[in-house]
């Protein structure tokens, strides 16, 4: 009887511990799904941002503090351009006991903002080849961006 009793304890406790190592490497799932390792920006995916607007006003933010903590670089003026708009992943009961991922509708799992498109800076400095190649070597480190798609202009005035 003795043995019974601790066999059964040992089976609730294991339950409880397969219902932790499956969430955990549910999670686990989910942060690599969510991940974009094409893009990397200043902000991290782990930033919540209620629209891709504020997403784009916080990058804008961020590479105008960047950029202006760059020797040569005066008053930054910064636009970001995206591609799209966000991407919101959901999890749902298919009916069956089991979840499937949808696009529409269910449990919000994450929101994968859009990539950037482009990003034009104007400052003053701009017209110095150093600090235009300073700048865009950060910015598209930071944007994962091609300098192609980084803009750098004088600030006239």
């Amino acid at each position: 009887m003795a043995s019974e009793n601790i066999f059964l304890k040992n089976l609730k406790t294991m339950k409880g511990r397969w219902a932790l190592f499956i969430i955990l490497i549910l999670g686990i799932a989910f942060l690599v799904l969510g991940r974009s390792d094409s893009n990397e920006t200043v902000v991290t995916e782990s930033d919540y941002f209620a629209s891709a607007e504020q997403y784009r006003i916080a990058l804008e933010d961020k590479i105008r503090e960047l950029c202006s903590s760059i020797d040569g670089v005066g008053n930054v003026y910064v636009t970001v351009t995206l591609e799209g708009g966000e991407e919101c992943v959901y999890a749902k009961n298919d009916g069956s006991g089991s979840f499937v991922i949808s696009s529409g509708e269910g449990l919000l799992l994450y929101k994968r903002m859009p990539t950037v498109r482009g990003v034009a800076i104007v400052c003053e400095g701009g017209e110095r080849d150093d600090v235009r190649l300073s700048v865009a070597d950060a910015v598209s480190t930071v944007c994962g961006v091609g300098a192609n798609k980084i803009s750098i202009s004088k600030k006239s005035g």
